[in-house]
């Protein structure tokens, strides 16, 4: 696998990498909230019920918001490293934090669409970017 990925020119490595370690981030992210503890009573959907969805995310307790920034942080990490795995050996060392840029872009509109503690908001729009250059710089030092 290495050896086909270093016989892509750097840009489409990078590119790719950027939209393999998004994707994966968010693959990452969507399956730890699926097995976090908090979850919306039955009946209550992000898609057909966004009401009541919007009350029962006010209504969790600060536990419940700590899962949920776990999970965006491990899917920065994630994102990150995937992305600075595609550029090792490149110039394009920015890929990881552009991982991390979209996945933050999308938690926005999560942020924007409901209720979320301010607190929430603040240290993931911190977190997201620096994580995800976390991951692109662990891998470096692993595998490059």
């Amino acid at each position: 696998m290495t050896r086909i990925i270093n016989q892509l020119p750097p840009q489409l490595r990078a590119v790719i990498g950027v939209l393999l370690g998004t994707t994966t981030g968010f693959a990452v992210m969507t399956a730890i909230r699926a097995v976090i503890p908090y979850q919306p009573p039955a009946g209550v959907s992000v898609t057909e019920n966004t009401g009541q969805y919007n009350k029962w995310i006010e209504g969790l307790p600060t536990e419940g918001y700590l899962y949920v920034f776990m999970a965006f942080m491990v899917s920065a990490l994630v994102a990150g490293a995937v992305a600075g795995y595609f550029v090792l050996g490149t110039r394009y060392k920015i890929a990881p934090h552009l991982a991390g840029f979209i996945l933050l872009i999308l938690s926005v509109g999560n942020f924007l669409a409901f209720n979320h503690p301010e607190w929430l908001t603040y240290i993931s729009c911190i977190g997201f970017p620096l994580v995800a250059w976390l991951g692109g710089w662990i891998v470096r030092r692993v595998v490059g």
